[in-house]
């Protein structure tokens, strides 16, 4: 076959060496030429000579015209002449390219010869910035009858009026995304006779296009997948609750606030909403689908706090996304959906009946404060997840709580005092020869239910960073201060408790920690209740300003005062017992 001796010799864009480029039959059987990563300075005229050839795809960057002997390629169904926006994505090309006035690539015009071509059913101009016709100017041409499928992502377009009558194309597919359209007008009156390019339209995206402002679909009945995502919309089109054939619609990135209140039961086929990070703050069960069947997605709606249960089981749903969403609680019921995300939400617990859901497939809990089950069973799956229960039933319903309890503070600042005294209940001074080298390891029992694992970290800065390895999710860091030798200083709450805190967040964001004061015996120049409103108001003024300076969350940081006495003790014992809890 001639087609097998083409070679196409070029730089390929992506790895910067010289390669060269052959036609490969698809899966399909039929006959492909990709050149999307050649940089070409010319057309390659031997292309067209392939007279079998299916599809094409060139990136255009420097080839600002097509020769007419193109059309010799009379079998040709889609030819992509794209740019290098389209090839290697916009973020790759802008490091490419440092100048003060963006490069403008691509044709300066559709090629005369591309409209001669009779089996053409896609046409792909994406990222053609030099391209100044307007949409309705290219389907004014007299193009192929067979073409079906337009895509002009980020060409630049400023207006896509689509009322002119055009008996002998109709498009299946259209892609106007990322361009500058102001308006979008389509409007068939149903008139016998009147025809236009888009009456069999069934995609339309329009993503992107943030100066959209006069926009109708009235008469689109033939749509199934409308994109809509980032318009800057508060409110949708009008025509919307005509769309009786729609499959998919992507509605990602407005600011719609509440779900639009038109009667949308009209979508007897819809499979798939998007409404992820619309600023949603409820959605309307009777504004819903009692049949959408496929997919639901919610997320980064913050606003969006909760949920009715007819969502949850009166859908005929299979995938439903809630991740980084306001949501911080499940229905204690079954729920029929297959793929729960509710990944970044605030949801603590996860009922038993919602996790035996027969239909539940996936559940993604990662980031959330989950405490039952416990997240680091949620992490290994559904199954670690219903194991976790079943073991729970086993046992009676009891559940022995693990505690790991990292106790860290600088040197001589009382922390294997401390774990002696909340281990004994007694106060305990420990020799200055105990101190702690490296970390010691003890089991501790606060009762039949509790157990911790508690480490002893050494006070030397040179174990700091050793220590923090042991660091994990749900664990509980106690850092412990000197108050006899404390003074209220922005140095002192920097070296004993600021640089802790610091390695700690950068270490596990997610742990959680205590600040403990001890030989608060030894403070005979101050009262108690003095003692606990310094401490507070010292606390209040550094610790804030510390962690707003270096962006650390402080919902997971709570202030202990310890008294040497048993009473201190006590209370830190049932501030762990709180933990555990939790």
């Amino acid at each position: 076959m001639f087609w097998l001796t083409v070679q196409v010799e070029a730089v390929n864009r992506k790895t910067g060496q010289l390669e060269i480029f052959t036609p490969k039959v698809s899966k399909d059987n039929q006959l492909e030429f990709d050149l999307q990563y050649a940089k070409l300075p010319r057309f390659p005229e031997e292309i067209c000579e392939m007279r079998k050839l299916k599809v094409l795809r060139l990136c255009i960057d420097n080839i600002h015209s097509i020769p007419e002997t193109i059309t010799k390629l009379r079998e040709l169904e889609e030819i992509y002449l794209v740019t290098s926006k389209e090839v290697l994505g916009p973020k790759f090309c802008s490091l490419r390219v440092r100048s003060a006035q963006p490069a403008r690539l691509g044709l300066q015009e559709v090629p005369t010869a591309v409209y001669d071509l009779p089996c053409l059913k896609v046409l792909s101009l994406r990222f053609n910035s030099a391209f100044p016709l307007l949409f309705y100017e290219l389907m004014s041409r007299q193009l192929p009858s067979t073409l079906v499928e337009v895509r002009m992502r980020g060409c630049g377009l400023t207006q896509a009026n689509s009322s002119l009558s055009c008996s002998n194309v109709k498009l299946r597919k259209l892609d106007l995304s990322l361009n500058n359209l102001q308006s979008f007008e389509y409007c068939n009156t149903g008139m016998i006779g009147e025809s236009t390019v888009l009456d069999d339209l069934e995609e339309l995206d329009l993503s992107d296009n943030i100066n959209l402002r006069t926009f109708a679909l009235t008469g689109l009945n033939k749509l199934k997948v409308l994109v809509l995502r980032r318009c800057h919309m508060q409110w949708l089109p009008s025509g919307m609750s005509e769309l009786h054939h729609l499959e998919k619609l992507y509605l990602g990135g407005n600011k719609l606030g509440v779900f639009p209140t038109f009667s949308c039961l009209q979508w007897k086929h819809l499979q798939t909403l998007d409404l992820n990070n619309c600023d949603l703050e409820e959605i309307k069960w009777e504004l819903m689908l009692p049949n959408i069947s496929n997919e639901l997605n919610l997320s980064f709606n913050k606003r969006l706090l909760f949920l009715s249960n007819k969502i949850w089981n009166g859908l005929n749903l299979k995938k439903l996304y809630l991740a980084s969403s306001g949501i911080s609680s499940v229905p204690n019921t079954e729920v029929k959906i297959e793929i729960v995300d509710l990944s970044g939400t605030s949801v603590t617990h996860l009922p038993k009946k919602f996790v035996f859901s027969p239909k539940l497939q996936s559940l993604n809990v990662g980031g959330c404060p989950l405490v039952s089950p416990p997240i680091e069973v949620c992490k290994r799956g559904i199954a670690s997840m219903r194991g976790y229960f079943h073991e729970l039933e086993r046992v009676g319903g009891v559940r022995r709580g693990r505690i790991k309890i990292i106790v860290m503070g600088i040197t001589m600042a009382g922390k294997t005092s401390l774990i002696e005294a909340l281990e004994s209940g007694n106060p305990f001074l420990a020799e200055p020869d105990e101190r702690t080298i490296g970390v010691e390891e003890k089991v501790m029992k606060l009762d039949d239910k509790i157990e911790c694992k508690v480490l002893d970290c050494g006070g030397h800065k040179a174990y700091m960073l050793t220590n923090l390895l042991m660091v994990s999710d749900n664990s509980l860091a106690l850092i412990v201060v000197d108050g006899s030798r404390y003074q209220f200083t922005q140095h002192f709450f920097r070296s004993n408790i600021g640089d802790f805190l610091q390695v700690l967040y950068e270490r596990n964001s997610r742990a959680h920690i205590a600040i403990v004061v001890s030989k608060v015996d030894l403070m005979v120049d101050m009262s108690r209740e003095e003692m606990n409103r310094k401490w507070d108001e010292h606390l209040h003024t550094h610790l804030h300003q510390f962690l707003e300076m270096r962006r650390i969350q402080i919902k997971r940081i709570a202030a202990t005062i310890a008294a040497g006495d048993s009473n201190g003790n006590k209370y830190i014992l049932e501030r762990l017992q709180f933990f555990e809890s939790q």
